[in-house]
């Protein structure tokens, strides 16, 4: 997503630097809590940790969709 490559081993910090990783995690941390707050995603709950991974909510897919029949229009019309 960012134009890293995959590291097959090691730190993912270590592959792409710190700083670099950290303002990445930074933005997408953001990005995630704006959704949340809109009701447009949950977050799910492992034994160990909290916040894991996302689904999408109800609302959260007539947007995804919404955005991606543009995006096909806007292609197609283009």
């Amino acid at each position: 997503m960012w134009g890293w490559e995959p590291a097959e081993w090691g730190s993912k910090k270590a592959a792409v630097g710190e700083s670099e990783y950290n303002l990445a995690y930074s933005t997408l941390s953001r990005s995630l809590d704006r959704l949340w707050r809109r009701n447009l995603i949950v977050y799910w709950k492992t034994l160990s940790r909290y916040r894991t991974a996302v689904s999408l909510t109800d609302e959260g897919k007539v947007l995804a969709q919404a955005i991606f029949a543009e995006g096909q229009n806007e292609q197609f019309n283009g």
